[in-house]
């Protein structure tokens, strides 16, 4: 996703590299121009105002038009006979140098445009408007094959692009701001939508860069010399106050912000089934403990519900256990089944026989152990460091249906939360913070010091 301070970063930084120094020196002197073409990296998402995000605005047609009519007027005042007293003279030559800068600056502003089309090509677009109204975006790849090397076994085969279209109404319905509130409800649930930004420091890093490399130069003259007195990272004052700041930063990292602890959701469907041909007696979700410096155990509550469709065939339990007792369950199972198909009477014997057997053992394992039809609910905290299982388990079945060749089935879903308790690493946390609040605080100090001295 390319947000609107990534458009004016990565374009505001193109546009600085293909000027010329004496572009450069036009533009510092004429600001207002340079952040008119600026404005133009992200003029064609202006049209969530309009209601159609990345419908027209996001055409090739408008900054082409742009393009062609700037490179004409520069060509124009540039070899054109501008001015009948003769193209030498002084008057002439200022009136075409100002006026060579309208056909640049029209130029510029249908350039970053067009960039802001192909940073956002990853996305259906229509940028055939009006000679087709149907959306494209485009995929770059980079094609690599593994190459037995030591040092790099990952080879460069070649780059290609993969486009794919789609249809208009089907393609700007795919944007949620192009939807009505009552279809965003239907759809997510809630009107405020949820935005993943991916790849969020790189974007803050671009703007950091542009606001130092361009935006700086581009400013309006402010009291340089009164804003250095307060913080000049080449003086100790200055280093020590950037120690502060990262300190602050990396502790509400570690604390505050993702708090003191952290909840993990995990859900599954599947149907148990006991028959001839197929023995699916269980459900299960394996997951890690969090493994947290200074705690020796992992502090974690884990809640679990097993959810049984109203079935006369089956009795079930929910357990948790280490996985590799889960790991052997599974195999011996589908041991008993090769070894006993309940096709027979005398089968069905050993085979149930063999799988209560197999049960009780994975059952006596559990930390946990509840047995309900529905809605089943675990808790165990203070766990040992290492792989657990949540399992559903087939308590028993219906031995006579089985002989008859009945199917016996039901729907089954299991929902697993985790909540990993951090506390330790929350409060080193807001002790980092603090520290660094401290250490900033001292370095205004040692600054002001100095200042009354001096």
């Amino acid at each position: 996703m390319t947000l609107f301070p990534t458009h004016i970063s990565l374009e505001g930084l193109l546009l600085w590299i293909i000027l010329s120094p004496k572009d450069k020196e036009y533009f510092k002197e004429n600001k207002s121009f340079f952040w008119l073409i600026i404005f133009f990296s992200i003029l064609p998402d202006f049209d969530i105002f309009l209601g159609i995000h990345r419908g027209i605005s996001h055409s090739l047609f408008s900054p082409l038009l742009l393009i062609i009519g700037g490179t004409m007027i520069y060509i124009y005042f540039k070899y054109g006979n501008i001015d009948a007293e003769g193209a030498n003279s002084q008057k002439s030559k200022d009136f075409s140098s100002e006026r060579l800068y309208w056909g640049k600056i029209i130029l510029f502003c249908g350039l970053l445009w067009i960039v802001h089309i192909f940073l956002d090509l990853e996305y259906p677009l229509a940028i055939f408007y009006p000679l087709s109204d149907r959306l494209y975006q485009m995929n770059f790849l980079i094609l690599i094959k593994m190459i037995p090397w030591f040092f790099l076994p990952i080879g460069f085969s070649g780059i290609g692009f993969d486009i794919s279209s789609i249809s208009y109404l089907r393609g700007i319905t795919t944007y949620f701001i192009n939807l009505s509130v009552e279809k965003r409800v239907e759809i997510y649930g809630t009107e405020p939508v949820s935005l993943l930004i991916d790849n969020y420091f790189i974007h803050f890093l671009l703007f950091v860069i542009f606001l130092f490399i361009v935006a700086h130069p581009m400013i309006p003259e402010l009291n340089y010399k009164r804003l250095s007195t307060k913080i000049n990272l080449n003086r100790p004052d200055g280093i020590i106050f950037g120690l502060g700041f990262i300190l602050i930063i990396n502790g509400l990292l570690m604390g505050p912000m993702i708090g003191p602890s952290i909840r993990t959701t995990d859900s599954i469907t599947t149907t148990f089934q006991v028959s001839e041909e197929k023995f699916s007696p269980l459900v299960a979700i394996t997951y890690e403990t969090t493994n947290y410096l200074l705690q020796p155990n992992a502090l974690e509550t884990v809640h679990a519900s097993l959810i049984t469709e109203q079935s006369p065939f089956f009795n079930t339990s929910l357990i948790l256990t280490n996985k590799d007792n889960y790991n052997e369950f599974v195999a011996e199972i589908s041991s008993i089944f090769k070894n006993y198909p309940p096709n027979t009477s005398e089968n069905i014997v050993s085979f149930e026989s063999a799988y209560v057997i197999s049960r009780n053992k994975v059952v006596n394992t559990s930390l946990e152990n509840n047995h309900s039809l529905q809605n089943v609910k675990n808790l165990y905290s203070m766990l040992p460091r290492g792989s657990y299982a949540i399992v559903g388990i087939v308590e028993d079945w219906n031995s006579s249906l089985l002989l008859n060749g009945t199917i016996q089935s039901a729907v089954v879903q299991l929902k697993l939360e985790v909540t990993s308790n951090r506390e330790t690493i929350y409060i080193l946390g807001i002790v980092c913070s603090l520290v660094g609040i401290v250490i900033a605080f001292f370095s205004f100090k040692v600054n002001n010091k100095k200042l009354k001295s001096s």
